[in-house]
């Protein structure tokens, strides 16, 4: 006979995994039901799981991954839970705990949502008249729930201790029994009768944030003119969301950056590095979500709207960075266009006009020449049903002419035209968005639905007005024959290889040894190759592989892989633009890594023969097989960029050739055991860079800093990006470490590029933390 085992008595507090680095809290005894970091879409992981909550911790970190995705988007999961979950017809408030500067940031960012503008006065010099500005301010008020409300008045606010100021579990915030702190950046400790448990909120090792989405990878040929569909359901769709792509000749333009918008461009087989320009329409989530990619970008990328758009767009994000508007602005090139005007970008012909939504938004038609004659796409989101427009004219909230200028926009015949019909049947009169039955008298060619779920969408209205878009299909504005077009993917070769052959020879083109004609020659003999598709999820360069070719990547993403420790590691990712495979044919050794094509990805491959003869020709190269005093350009570049790339700081998003850049005009320093860096005034303008967090010891006058200090192991970043003394801190070599020297004189240029600009800004950021909690820990 068996002794029966007692049983545990039931925990309490229970922690469910959301997804990576992503929890829901439960107590229910003390009513809590809380998200521990708000990733992009974090609503709609909440619907699929069927799971409900009543509050959210705002994060340290503004922004994880390599990629730079932002984790406190708590604009969507806070409306779910007002509306979809029914806590604001309940008179229950959403809570959000916090810092007190967390709190008001979070609470700013939330109702900037909401609102756009609190009042007239601050959409001053938005090139609206007077007049103009009284009218969307009318509006404003009448779409909002209850008048511009103040942040308690929507949200309950929770307070937390900072983590600088060492919160422990005797001086923790109680909330019904529950007792919450901060443990360290990203870490949450909590406690409830007796029971402890801790959160973490940092990616591990090796995790990835996936999104909730589950779109296939499509393989889309340039047109002259079309327009791609990346998604077309609404924000809380489980499916996916709205956001549409314009290919213009050579560009690329993104209308909105919703959450997880690098997701749906790898879908359609697009690089971001391949982004030319923006066209946003408003700021709520599903449509900037993903602001912080251009802030992660190797170029300032051209952001088209007008500038009462801009400026709420800034407002709001500059909340969620945390930074002032004029600082934010900085990443971004912004192009203001007037309402009712045409602005011409490269030949694409652009008119926004205002929508009528609960936030300063614009809708647009935007034209061009094709094979002789005007072919125009309509996009028109976020807009608000004719029968709401209506009543809010006979309450007098805004006059008839401007409902009837609105009205014509809409309506103009187009080639394509794409429409916001998000109002679910019976809803019209409490809804914000617009009604298919608006548009059954349409005569555009074509209409795209968007802005839906589609299962609240009539089939009357796929009869009626237009289809429903899937992610990944596209609309040829020009005609069927436009197959002398496919030259532009040798055309773009051809730039890419001449750009990465320029920069290679900048030295010896400044020295006479080498001609810009002979540059330009070599680009167009190596550009003339073969092309080549790669299927999606393909390894195409196997480690161990022989290495008989080179590609440079034209169009879409893939990654490199090495094996370590008995697993793969993705030491970078690729990009169009970047050269792969050259080490192994210019050293003629096998592949050293494997690439693999994340989505399609068309490529240049070069014989490495002739890739070879080329490299010795203009002196890139030197031909010898081994490591040696003289090395090349090309040998330089391979030693350091091992160190660029396990730096954690330049590695996986950055592009090739921004790494190759940094890794060519480095200078190696060697230091031994016990060696400091930043000792000499010459050096006060220096960023130190190594591949070795485990050969430094990092200390203030009360001893040595924690070791996640040392994470990623580059220091002087005070230094560099402030230009300051840094004086808080001292690093320390614990054994022979080769370090990567980048001084300010001839490395200024890193501060143009928006991902070096932010992950200096963050990594100052988290180490003043770090040094203020040694300090007061002291």
């Amino acid at each position: 006979m068996t002794k029966n085992t007692p049983k545990q008595p039931k925990s309490k507090i229970e922690v469910i995994k959301i997804c990576a680095a992503s929890f829901l809290l439960r107590i229910e005894e003390a009513d809590i039901s809380w998200i521990f970091n708000a990733w992009p879409d974090i609503a709609k992981f909440m619907i699929q799981r069927d799971l409900s909550y009543n509050g959210i911790v705002y994060p340290d970190l503004k922004l994880q991954t390599e990629k730079g995705i932002s984790c406190n988007l708590v604009e969507f999961p806070l409306l779910h839970a007002m509306f979809n979950q029914g806590m604001y017809f309940d008179g229950i408030r959403p809570m959000l705990i916090g810092s007190r500067r967390q709190l008001e940031l979070g609470s700013e960012s939330f109702r900037r949502g909401m609102f756009g503008f609190y009042d007239e006065s601050e959409m001053k010099d938005c090139d609206l008249l007077d007049s103009e500005t009284e009218e969307l301010m009318n509006e404003i008020r009448a779409l909002s729930l209850n008048g511009i409300q103040k942040a308690d008045e929507l949200l309950e606010l929770l307070p937390l201790t900072r983590l600088e100021d060492c919160p422990t579990l005797e001086t923790a915030t109680e909330y019904n029994g529950v007792r919450i702190w901060k443990e360290a950046i990203n870490v949450f400790g909590i406690e409830y009768q007796g029971e402890q448990v801790f959160i973490d909120c940092n990616l591990k090792e090796g995790e990835e944030y996936i999104p909730p989405l589950k779109i296939d990878v499509k393989n889309i040929p340039y047109r002259l003119f079309q327009v791609i569909d990346t998604g077309e359901e609404d924000g809380f769709s489980p499916k996916s969301c709205m956001h549409t792509l314009i290919q213009w000749r050579s560009k690329i333009v993104c209308i909105d950056l919703p959450m997880n918008v690098p997701y749906l461009l790898e879908k359609v087989s697009i690089s971001r590095t391949e982004i030319d320009a923006v066209l946003f329409t408003h700021n709520h989530d599903d449509h900037i979500g993903e602001l912080s990619m251009l802030m992660h970008m190797d170029k300032k990328v051209t952001v088209i709207c007008p500038k009462i758009i801009w400026k709420s767009i800034l407002l709001k994000a500059s909340a969620m960075m945390d930074m002032d508007m004029q600082e934010l602005s900085e990443f971004f090139n912004h192009v203001p266009i007037r309402y009712g005007q045409e602005f011409d970008y490269c030949g694409l012909h652009i008119t926004a006009h205002p929508s009528i939504h609960p936030v300063p938004c614009a809708i647009y038609k935007i034209r061009a020449i094709v094979n002789g004659e005007w072919k125009s796409y309509g996009h028109m989101s976020d807009i608000l049903n004719y029968t709401r427009c209506q009543k809010l004219v006979d309450d007098g909230h805004f006059s008839q002419k401007r409902f009837d200028d609105y009205k014509a926009f809409l309506q103009e015949p187009l080639t394509v035209k794409k429409i916001d019909v998000g109002t679910k049947p019976g809803g019209e009169l409490f809804s914000v968005h617009g009604h298919w039955e608006d548009f059954v008298d349409d005569e555009s060619e074509q209409i795209v639905l968007g802005h839906i779920r589609e299962e609240f969408l009539p089939v009357k209205a796929t009869v009626l007005v237009g289809q429903i878009a899937f992610a990944g299909s596209a609309r040829n504005m020009g005609t069927s024959d436009d197959r002398y077009y496919q030259d532009k993917h040798r055309e773009r070769a051809f730039e890419y290889l001449y750009d990465y052959l320029h920069a290679l020879l900048e030295e010896r083109l400044k020295k006479g040894y080498v001609s810009e004609d002979r540059v330009l020659e070599y680009a167009k003999i190596l550009s003339d190759n073969e092309i080549q598709l790669i299927q999606a999820n393909s390894p195409f360069l196997k480690m161990g592989g022989d290495s008989t070719f080179v590609d440079m990547v034209i169009s879409g993403t893939g990654s490199i892989w090495i094996e370590k420790d008995d697993t793969i590691v993705k030491i970078t990712n690729v990009n169009a633009g970047d050269l792969i495979g050259d080490m192994g044919v210019l050293r003629e050794i096998p592949r050293t890594a494997t690439v693999r094509a994340d989505s399609y990805l068309y490529v240049l491959r070069i014989p490495g023969l002739l890739f070879k003869q080329a490299a010795m020709t203009l002196g890139i190269f030197s031909g010898r097989l081994g490591w040696g005093q003289d090395e090349s350009v090309l040998e330089k570049i391979w030693r350091h960029r091992v160190i660029v790339q396990g730096s954690g700081l330049f590695s996986a998003e950055i592009p090739i050739y921004i790494q190759n850049k940094i890794a060519q005009y480095a200078d190696e320093v060697v230091l031994g055991e016990g060696d400091y860096l930043c000792q000499t005034e010459d050096d006060l303008d220096t960023l130190w860079v190594s591949d070795d967090a485990n050969a430094f010891k990092v200390e203030i006058d009360e001893g040595a800093l924690p070791k996640e200090f040392v994470s990623p192991p580059v220091f002087g970043e005070a230094t560099f990006y402030l230009g300051k003394k840094e004086e808080d801190y001292r690093v320390m070599a614990k054994k022979t470490v080769s370090v990567l020297k980048l001084d300010r004189e001839n490395f200024d240029w890193i501060l143009d590029v928006p991902i070096f600009k932010m992950r200096l800004k963050q990594l100052v950021e988290k180490r003043n933390i770090l040094v203020e909690r040694a300090l007061k820990k002291g």
